[in-house]
């Protein structure tokens, strides 16, 4: 129960959610950017290409940061 509450009082936990739903979005604008529902937006495709790169690498800090709340003593 200690662990769950640390992780919750955390500052990882939202983080984390909050970058997993960014992918989940540029996933979606990307497969329907592949099967060619948006057509409009072709020149800024790679700007959701950073923005997708960007909310890895946070997610993989805030998965760092989740793993050190759980593991703290």
């Amino acid at each position: 129960m200690d662990r769950i509450r640390r992780v919750l009082n955390g500052r990882a936990l939202p983080l984390f959610l909050l970058c997993c739903g960014f992918i989940g979005l540029s996933s979606v604008f990307a497969l329907m950017w592949v099967n060619g529902a948006v057509k409009a937006v072709e020149p800024i495709a790679w700007i959701r290409g950073l923005e997708l790169g960007l909310c890895i690498l946070i997610a993989v800090y805030a998965f760092w940061q989740l793993w050190r709340d759980l593991n703290q003593h």
